[in-house]
């Protein structure tokens, strides 16, 4: 008896082992082509696989009334995004298998982190998460060390351009808090070696929002005992995004303003126009408006943007996601960034909040409101809270 109640411990486990590490690869990192060719195959195959492992519990995930609307919101998400890529066909640049990646990716990952928290493996999982991404950003600053040339370029490293890079660094040190929420000595001394190396990484690439990103993390974590009960509502959430990411837009005084100037020119170390945002912002409707229900198609958002405003991306976080799949999959994110909040409402790490909140900030300027900001939504979502179910998943990884 006992070594079959050891045995179905070990089943879910691995099963949490296997499925949050998919989930991880399709959502966190991506690796360059250039160095893995068969890394977009295998992330498209981890697609089916993730359905597979979540076939025979679908009917956990629609037993409550608020996980029944959730859900709901996410599969319709999923399909919008899908409808997009299939209407947007027409683009040299439609790749299917791009869209199907991120929105099974999306969908996914808050089904198995919703079943992590309902076998209890919470805290299983989190290590899972935080010795990937340890992975990930120690081989890809080695390489970038040992043959810069060809791995610390702007758009060369591992996984990606600068700014995954460096967000990924910064990702680590809050993947790090999350489990470590009692602060010894050592502790401390590890937290500020975390943040000394992702500031360290940042300087490096020259990713100055990135930089900026590391500071409202740690002020947020510094004020917690006062930001705890606000950030964790949604009007909250939903009223510092639309703040942050139509501020610049409707209001192009906000940069003739003598302060802000002197942060932009001499802190941040761009123009006046950060770096052409302005003219971009000036242009950019003309790819919003071009599809304005359904957007362009998840894989076609570069062309959409180069061809509407000669940039690789529209530098706000709505627009980007006008522009992939328009005005109807914004609402459904909207919805979903509000019903996660309320399901997790003190049921979540501080530190998830922390994070999601700086990807809202730094969407002001920057496309953030991505697979990232996303993966920090589903876990507020599942209530991954600090220490629960510890016992189940002690002496594993």
């Amino acid at each position: 008896m006992n070594w079959r109640m050891n045995w179905r411990i070990s089943k879910k486990s691995i099963w949490c082992i296997v499925a949050v590490s998919l989930v991880f690869h399709l959502m966190i990192v991506k690796v360059q082509s250039a160095y893995f060719p068969l890394y977009d195959q295998i992330r498209t195959i981890s697609v089916f696989v993730v359905i597979v492992m979540l076939v025979s519990h679908i009917k956990i995930f629609f037993q409550k009334k608020n996980d029944i609307i959730l859900n709901s919101i996410v599969l319709l998400f999923m399909l919008e995004i899908l409808y997009s890529s299939h209407i947007n066909s027409n683009y040299s640049t439609s790749r299917f298998y791009a869209s199907l990646q991120f929105a099974a990716g999306v969908a996914e990952t808050f089904f198995v982190f919703e079943y992590v928290q309902y076998i209890s493996r919470i805290d299983l999982a989190k290590k899972i998460i935080y010795y990937w991404t340890l992975f990930y950003c120690t081989l890809s600053d080695l390489l970038f060390i040992i043959n810069p040339s060809v791995y610390g370029t702007a758009d060369g490293f591992l996984i990606g351009n600068k700014f995954q890079i460096s967000y990924l660094h910064i990702m680590l040190l809050v993947f790090w808090k999350m489990r470590n929420e009692k602060m010894s000595k050592n502790k401390k001394n590890i937290a500020l070696l975390h943040i000394i190396w992702a500031a360290s990484v940042s300087l490096y690439t020259g990713c100055s929002t990135a930089l900026i990103g590391l500071f409202i993390v740690c002020v947020i974590w510094l004020l917690k005992g006062i930001l705890s009960t606000i950030l964790n509502r949604w009007e909250i959430a939903i009223a510092v995004l639309a703040v942050c990411d139509s501020l610049l837009l409707v209001n192009a005084a906000v940069l003739s303003n003598k302060y802000v100037s002197y942060f932009i020119q001499n802190i941040l170390g761009k123009d006046a126009t950060l770096t052409g945002r302005l003219r971009i912002y000036s242009v950019i409707q003309n790819a919003v408006i071009q599809n304005i229900w359904f957007g362009q198609g998840f894989e076609n958002n570069h062309s959409a943007t180069m061809k509407a405003a000669m940039a690789a991306n529209a530098q706000n976080g709505i627009l980007d996601c006008m522009i992939s799949y328009g005005l109807v999959g914004v609402i459904l994110l909207g919805l979903i960034v509000i019903f996660s909040f309320i399901r997790g409402k003190q049921k979540s790490d501080f530190e998830q909040y922390a994070m999601a909140y700086t990807f809202i900030a730094i969407s002001m300027v920057e496309i953030t409101l991505n697979r990232e900001f996303i993966f920090f939504v589903v876990m507020i979502a599942a209530c991954w809270k600090y220490g629960e179910a510890k016992e189940e998943s002690r002496g594993l990884l």
